[in-house]
């Protein structure tokens, strides 16, 4: 069965078709994947197929990854349309809305309104159970964090880097001599309602650095999605996907 891939724009723009083969492939085996690319810039249209050897597979990765995020960039997976193909030699850029079913021609009009979806998303969305903006309206981020000297990676993985947590010259041991234990304690609370945490290690470094390891991918994705991008003790909070390797190195380090 050959499902469709869209939203393969910005930043998944150059996109492998191993990175989509490993992104699928935990659903079935799959045959084949048809990247479709631009014959000057070689960057993706935009979108891709994935066929896969069973109709079940194909059907269960429709369920589980439609909506999925992927490197901060959310991606459509639908089963083949009526009339699909005819619209793909019509136009060669396509990106998603979430509203639709259909897939629209990326076009800067289309590009701005989703931008602006996304944007007003971003401003209403919470962390169910914790308020970690601590006021109604989005807080100025204290400081801007600075790069993060980690491998990310652009596939989700079991572990994610949350960067900004904290400011280390504003932590004072002599005075909260349980900040950091009492931090680790909450991440873990917090993380653990996205799926099980194996690890949080805090490291004391300017950036403010926390890494968590779940059990399972799923549980980072969840956490990935509701992380990145709001406010702690007004801070703006990036998340990013690291491998499970490099946790370990920094663990050992």
């Amino acid at each position: 069965m050959r499902i469709f891939v869209s939203g393969l724009t910005d930043q998944l723009e150059n996109i492998e078709e191993k990175d989509l083969r490993d992104l699928f492939t935990p659903f079935g085996e799959v045959e084949r994947v048809e990247m479709h690319r631009d014959d000057v810039t070689g960057k993706s249209k935009g979108y891709a197929f994935v066929v896969y050897r069973n109709s079940a597979d194909a059907k269960r990765a429709i369920i589980e990854m439609n909506n999925f995020v992927v490197n901060g960039k959310k991606i459509k997976v639908e089963p083949i349309q009526a009339g699909m193909a005819n619209m793909l030699q019509d136009n060669s850029n396509f990106d998603l809305d979430d509203d639709s079913g259909a897939n629209y021609l990326q076009t800067s009009q289309s590009r701005a309104l989703l931008m602006q979806k996304l944007q007003r998303e971003g401003q209403e969305g919470g962390v169910p159970g914790v308020d970690l903006t601590g006021q109604q309206e989005a807080p100025q981020p204290v400081e801007q964090p600075q790069p993060v000297k980690a491998q990310t990676s652009l596939l989700p993985t079991n572990c994610i880097l949350l960067t900004n947590m904290f400011v280390m010259d504003e932590v004072d041991l002599t005075k909260d001599p349980t900040f950091f234990v009492d931090l680790k304690e909450e991440i873990e609370e917090e993380c653990n309602k996205y799926g099980e945490v194996l690890q949080v290690f805090i490291e004391a470094n300017k950036e403010g650095n926390i890494w968590v390891k779940f059990r399972e991918g799923r549980g980072a994705s969840l956490a990935y999605q509701t992380l990145n991008n709001k406010f702690f003790s007004g801070r703006k909070i990036l998340c990013s996907y690291v491998t499970e390797s490099t946790f370990n190195s920094k663990l050992k380090g």
